[in-house]
């Protein structure tokens, strides 16, 4: 609690951690642990992945995508996931 506004103070920090493998993506819950300086700010490596977000594989292209990162349905054509307009839907009818 806030002392004088008496609300919720949340706060969080960022990290940056060595994935040697790169092995995460994005939406990823890992653990972390502490090592030896890699660079000015990179104090930690990934210990493991605790929950690991959904992915999704493209088959045409062969890209691995977390679902946090794109959206699934984009990745499809669109022509599947389209209401034909009221005019294709009267000349379908008329046909």
């Amino acid at each position: 609690m806030h002392p004088v506004v008496l609300k919720p103070v949340t706060t969080h920090k960022n990290f940056l951690v060595h994935d040697g493998a790169e092995q995460c993506v994005v939406g990823d819950w890992v653990r972390i642990d502490s090592c030896r300086k890699f660079s000015k700010n990179k104090n930690f490596t990934l210990g493991e992945i605790v929950k690991p977000a959904s992915r999704f594989f493209e088959q045409e292209t062969g890209i691995l995508h977390s679902q946090a990162s794109v959206n699934v349905k984009s990745l499809f054509k669109q022509d599947e996931y389209k209401q034909p307009s009221i005019f294709e839907q009267q000349q379908q009818s008329s046909q």
